[in-house]
C-alpha cells in the first residue's frame, strides 16, 4: 500500500488523533468509574453484586435470592417483583449506593459508546487500505511513549539477533 498519496496520508493522521482521542476519553471514563467503584467500597457496599444486580435482565428466584443477601448486607429493603427484603433502612446509604450505580451504568453505556466508534474508524481505516493493527500500535505508542520505547528496543534485540544468524 502506497501512504504517499497526500489523501492517505491525511486519512491516517486524521484517523490516528481521532482514535487517540476516543482512547483518551475512553480511559478518563474508565479512570472515573474505578473512583466511584472506591467510593462504595469505602462505603463498605457490595459493589460488584450491586452493579450486576443493576444491569441484569428479567429477575428468577436466583437474582432475588441475590438482592435479598445485598439488602441484608446494606441495611436497604429492596422490591422485586412482590419479593421486599426486610431489613432496615439508611436512607443516605441507599441514595448513595443509587447515586453511584446510575453514574455508573452511564459511564458503561459511554464507554461502550467508545469502543464502538473506535471499531468503526479501524473498520474504515482498513477499507481504505491501511492496516489497522499497525494503527493501532501507534495509537498505543501516543498514548503511552514507554510502550514506543520498549518496541524500540524489542526491535534492535530482534535485528542484533537476526544480524547473528546471518
Amino acid at each position: 500500500m502506497d501512504v504517499t498519496s497526500n489523501s492517505l496520508r491525511v486519512l491516517l493522521h486524521d484517523t490516528i488523533n481521532e482514535i487517540v482521542q476516543m482512547r483518551e476519553d475512553q480511559i478518563r471514563a474508565v479512570d472515573t468509574r474505578k473512583g466511584l467503584i472506591k467510593e462504595m467500597k469505602a462505603k463498605k457496599l457490595p459493589t460488584a453484586q450491586l452493579l450486576k444486580l443493576a444491569t441484569a435482565g428479567p429477575v428468577d428466584q436466583k437474582k432475588v435470592e441475590e438482592l435479598k443477601l445485598a439488602s441484608a448486607l446494606l441495611g436497604i429493603p429492596v422490591a422485586v417483583d412482590a419479593v421486599v427484603a426486610d431489613v432496615p433502612v439508611d436512607a443516605d446509604l441507599a441514595a448513595f449506593a443509587k447515586e453511584k450505580i446510575s453514574v455508573i451504568r452511564s459511564i458503561d453505556e459511554e464507554i461502550d459508546g467508545y469502543k464502538e466508534k473506535i471499531k468503526e474508524k479501524y473498520a474504515a481505516a482498513k477499507a481504505a487500505s491501511l492496516t489497522p493493527n499497525i494503527i493501532q500500535q501507534i495509537v498505543e505508542f501516543k498514548i503511552d511513549p514507554t510502550k514506543k520505547t520498549k518496541y524500540e528496543e524489542r526491535s534492535s534485540l530482534l535485528d542484533k539477533y537476526l544480524e547473528v544468524l546471518g
